[in-house]
């Protein structure tokens, strides 16, 4: 039993499995897809393959989590629960089960893109942790492939699945996703920028200087946001832009209301950030899902 739940701590199944699914809906609906087997396989496909990456990251940075207390309780490698040769065993089967499913979905729909994505896509979750590369050491990469990781490679595996082209609604959710992406990615940099600095890591916020950062973090944003506006009122992907926006603000408000009473009274703002973080994705997950299954809450 213990090993059991050493390995599912090591896949980090909790951090990762609410934006695979926000992901792998915003492929889905951006292509027209229908809900059907495709899509649980493709969930499936998706959520190892982002769970690999989670994985072999722990596996190679097990020595220097040994050295944080937060990150040696939650990592089983690092903190013996897990062998570094179990842990390369599980991270490599959760590897070959997500490139069998691609496999299986690129037998099915014929389309030879969700092949190429998620043949990179893997293999970028391995060059991203590798010791002898390492990608996220390498300033400017560490961003792209971050994006392409956690975001865009996900998100277009998903798409292709239901679409043998990349239309203008496709690029442009590309856009949004990987806009937000390179934003969280950044502002983790610029946040630990004194401390990296410190210690000597090269990060692209380092390389580039605090205030070039901030500048390209918040293009990202803007980048995203246009597309936004450009999707949402250019595009057939939403029929009725009021009405989405209606359903968001219901969601939201719930949730706010939740979050009001629950944390009203914490002090802890670090907690109530990762609450609300949450709970944005919940909502994402929800609003999303309506569209997805062509339901309307008006």
């Amino acid at each position: 039993m213990g090993k059991i739940k050493s390995i599912l701590a090591l896949t980090r199944w909790t951090e990762v499995y609410d934006f695979t699914i926000v992901l792998t809906l915003f492929g889905a609906i951006a292509a027209n897809g229908v809900f059907d087997y495709k899509f649980i396989i493709l969930l499936i496909a998706n959520f190892l393959c982002l769970c690999h990456a989670f994985m072999f990251n722990d596996v190679e940075d097990a020595e220097e989590d040994a050295q944080n207390p937060k990150k040696l309780k939650r990592n089983p490698v690092a903190n013996k629960s897990l062998s570094k040769k179990e842990g390369f065993l599980y991270s490599n089967i959760t590897l070959a089960l997500s490139a069998g499913l691609y496999i299986y979905l690129w037998y099915i729909t014929q389309n030879p893109s969700i092949l190429y994505v998620g043949g990179i896509l893997l293999l970028t979750n391995v060059l991203y942790s590798y010791r002898k590369i390492r990608l996220k050491a390498i300033p400017i990469i560490d961003v792209i492939s971050h994006m392409f990781m956690l975001s865009s490679g996900p998100y277009l595996v998903a798409y292709f699945v239901y679409s043998n082209t990349l239309d203008i609604k496709g690029l442009l959710l590309f856009l949004i996703l990987s806009g937000i992406s390179g934003y969280g990615q950044l502002e983790n940099e610029t946040r630990d920028f004194e401390t990296d600095v410190k210690t000597n890591v090269k990060t692209t916020a380092v390389v580039l200087g605090l205030k070039l950062a901030n500048i390209i973090k918040f293009l990202f944003l803007i980048i995203s946001g246009v597309s936004i506006l450009i999707l949402a009122f250019s595009t057939d992907l939403i029929k009725s832009p009021l009405t989405i926006l209606l359903e968001i603000f219901v969601v939201f408000a719930f949730i706010g209301v939740f979050l009001y009473i629950r944390f009203r009274r914490h002090k802890n703002q670090v907690l109530f950030t990762r609450e609300l973080q949450q709970a944005i994705v919940f909502a994402a997950n929800l609003v999303l899902l309506l569209l997805f299954l062509k339901v309307n809450i008006f």
